[in-house]
């Protein structure tokens, strides 16, 4: 009979949850605003999400070509970017033969493609951006998609991605964007001085959406240093604008040796002594000042 240990190593992270309590109407009522911050955050023109990420699957290729990939030959369209400039992109030929199918990753670095087959473990060829036109056209319903950048020089790959995505969105069969908004802010209490940072992720899936808000702060207790987040994840259908399933949960998580049953003590307490809607509401309200959106 082993009995188990308490102890946290250093370096190691350890994390303990608890479920916030929350009655009926103070839900309602942070879904609503919640939502609300979404939709006018998205309004903003010329947006710059901390983080996108767009994945298309099921894009059906010309049924001339389609004969020989093999018979469910499909397209894939991925890309992710960040506000700090980092990249990457992917499009994929998937083929029921499998040795017709194969993958187009872009290099950032170098802002070129190179070619990956299944089950090599080095590229196959490297393609410029010309050179990858030439070998989609054929594959994709619509040509005249490319036509706005053929005569240019000064394309980039991410450029490529985004026009795909954009024409071939409704082809595909599955459809997933998810955006990271983000800010933080400085909050000052009698006898301390933090850093909040407060994201809200909404994640779209064919027609339906995910809207997760989450406020984090970083605190010193002793040596060590323990992070407290609150997070609130909302499952809605976007077209009768209905509520599937919503839950919120406090956790602090430490690296610094911190035993689990004191992060287990910390969760147990903290909602007798804090009031999480408070931090979600002033985490709304940091997040419209970041982007310039005042509140209706």
């Amino acid at each position: 009979m082993t009995s188990k240990t308490n102890f946290s190593p250093i370096g190691e992270l350890v994390s303990s949850s608890k479920i916030l309590e929350l009655d009926y109407s103070e839900q309602q009522h942070l879904l609503l605003q919640i939502r609300r911050a979404a939709g006018d955050i998205g309004m903003v023109p010329g947006l710059e999400p901390d983080q996108t990420d767009v994945s298309l699957r099921g894009i059906r290729v010309k049924p001339s070509v389609a004969t020989s990939l093999g018979a469910k030959a499909t397209m894939g369209i991925d890309y992710s970017e960040t506000i700090r400039g980092l990249k990457s992109a992917a499009v994929s030929v998937r083929s029921s033969h499998g040795p017709n199918s194969k993958e187009f990753h872009l290099a950032p670095a170098m802002d070129i493609w190179e070619e990956w087959h299944p089950g090599h473990d080095e590229a196959a060829q490297y393609l410029t951006h010309s050179q990858l036109i030439t070998t989609l056209s054929p594959l994709i319903p619509n040509e005249r998609i490319f036509e706005s950048i053929l005569d240019r020089v000064d394309i980039t790959g991410m450029e490529i991605a985004h026009l795909l995505a954009t024409f071939l969105k409704k082809s595909a069969t599955t459809r997933t964007r998810n955006i990271h908004l983000g800010s933080d802010s400085l909050v000052a209490g009698d006898d301390y001085l933090s850093r909040t940072e407060t994201s809200l992720s909404i994640k779209e899936v064919n027609n339906r959406r995910v809207h997760s808000l989450a406020v984090g702060a970083m605190y010193d207790i002793e040596l060590a240093h323990v992070k407290k987040r609150y997070s609130y994840i909302i499952h809605s259908t976007e077209q009768a604008q209905s509520i599937n399933s919503a839950v919120g949960a406090v956790t602090f998580s430490s690296s610094d040796g911190v035993p689990r049953s004191r992060l287990e003590y910390f969760a147990k307490i903290d909602q007798d002594r804090n009031d999480p809607l408070a931090v979600f509401h002033r985490g709304l309200k940091d997040l419209r000042e970041h982007y310039g959106v005042s509140e209706r």
